[in-house]
């Protein structure tokens, strides 16, 4: 028995013209989550993890992981410079 997942990504600005009916799944929401599913991502150490420990992780806290890692590396600094930026236009 296989495992399916479903990950909608979608951004600030992104013009669609979709002929077909959105999903009836839910979204999950990863830019604002529960509180429960952040703690128990902050919890996880998924570089001490063996494989057997990662495979049974829910994909969904991986990548709640990941997306926190990115806005963090990436996502912040490019802001900052935007910020920065638009001070020194005005």
């Amino acid at each position: 028995m296989g495992m399916i997942g479903h990950l909608r990504v979608s951004t600030r600005e992104h013009t669609v013209i979709e002929s077909h009916p959105d999903s009836t799944k839910p979204d999950l929401h990863l830019d604002q989550p529960p509180k429960g599913l952040y703690d128990m991502a902050l919890e996880l150490p998924l570089e001490n993890m063996n494989s057997k420990q990662l495979s049974h992780t829910p994909w969904l806290l991986i990548v709640h992981i990941f997306v926190e890692r990115f806005r963090q590396e990436v996502y912040a600094p490019k802001c900052l410079v935007r910020f920065l930026r638009s001070i020194t236009l005005l």
